[in-house]
């Protein structure tokens, strides 16, 4: 799982009424841990994740759906789970039972936020 090779292609799963189809990033370790301290939490695109230029293949996956990644606890299970978008940023620690829009705000020029 400390590879350029840790992650899972074209895998599915449920936001509320909408199926999503995104490759999905173990983050807790080797270059796909360093790759997202670097990174600041956003929604993006699948082409601009934290994650795809230290991916070993880019060739094999949907894209269009942005990408998702997780990490493990200290009990060996899923502890957060991430799904970026490229209009928004969903969590879910609970295996998908419950997903809350993390969705960082944005400022405009004036410093104030966006809603």
């Amino acid at each position: 799982m400390d590879t350029p090779d840790a992650y899972f292609s074209n895998q599915t799963f449920r936001i509320g009424a909408k199926t999503v189809k995104v490759r999905i990033y173990y983050a807790g370790g080797g270059p796909f841990k360093d790759a997202l301290e670097k990174w600041t939490l956003q929604p993006s695109t699948y082409e601009n994740s934290p994650f795809y230029k230290v991916q070993n293949n880019n060739s094999t996956t949907e894209t269009k759906d942005g990408f998702a990644y997780y990490t493990f606890g200290e009990d060996k299970k899923i502890d957060n789970f991430i799904y970026v978008s490229p209009t928004a940023v969903y969590q879910t620690k609970d295996e998908g039972k419950t997903w809350y829009n993390i969705t960082p705000s944005t400022k405009d020029s004036t410093g104030q936020e966006k809603q």
